[in-house]
């Protein structure tokens, strides 16, 4: 059984990992290690402390004794903040670390829209409006067109996991304007793993999910190959 290593900030929705990795056809172990998170905020300054590799670094013995296939930053917010490349770099200063081959949320999310072939996406997004048009910005130097951006306007973290279903499918699907190939859902703390086929069935497009993408990637990144049925379209694409 492949085994997936997730360093997460603070706690909110880590759950989604273990009930993706249940609902994988062959199901892998994934086990979600929580780094040092300074201030639980959606802001610049505080993003870039929460990325910061001593914090990243904090599980070390315990993803070692772990010993994952693969490794990722599940933090949306903590790797974009750094732009495309400081992105890069930060994975780059976590493999170091680790010694284990590792992505980020950032990452996954280029490497899905790449992926789905997609050209222009909206952005649902739950920060607070200059961190979303950050994100927007980031998508946008990856390649991909951006049609609209809205947000939730929360400033943190915990607050974002407390958000039930129906309102983040009522959020994404007010968010998806016609002319958009996809629909991004960015904050790992936002839980959508029990149902990725409802957002996209409202959305009536693809969305792609911060904790979703993230799987996604780990498992590419693990060399995992398999089905996930209730995974949306990003898991029955194939390239």
């Amino acid at each position: 059984m492949k085994r997936l290593g997730f360093l997460y900030p603070d706690y909110a929705s880590e759950d989604d990992y273990p009930l993706m990795a249940a609902a994988l056809e062959p199901p892998v172990e994934a086990r979600v290690f929580h780094t040092h998170v300074p201030e639980d905020a959606h802001r610049p300054d505080a993003l870039r402390r929460v990325g910061a590799i001593e914090h990243l670094a904090a599980p070390m013995e315990e993803v070692r004794t772990f010993a994952p296939d693969a490794l990722s930053w599940a933090c949306t917010s903590g790797s974009f903040i750094f732009g495309s490349e400081g992105a890069r770099r930060q994975v780059e200063r976590i493999e170091k670390a680790y010694g284990i081959r590792c992505s980020s949320t950032a990452l996954a999310f280029l490497a899905a829209l790449e992926h789905m072939g997609i050209e222009r996406a909206a952005v649902a997004a739950t920060y607070p409006e200059d961190v979303s048009m950050l994100f927007a910005r980031y998508v946008e130097a990856g390649g991909v067109s951006v049609a609209s951006v809205r947000c939730l306007d929360i400033i943190t973290g915990v607050e974002v996991g407390t958000l039930t279903p129906d309102r983040v499918i009522e959020f994404v699907a007010d968010s998806t304007p016609p002319n958009a190939d996809a629909v991004l859902v960015p904050d790992t703390a936002l839980g959508t793993a029990g149902f990725l086929d409802d957002l996209e069935m409202a959305a009536g497009t693809v969305v792609l999910t911060a904790n979703q993408v993230t799987m996604w990637d780990t498992l590419n990144l693990a060399g995992w190959k398999g089905n996930y049925p209730t995974g949306g379209r990003l898991f029955t694409t194939r390239r």
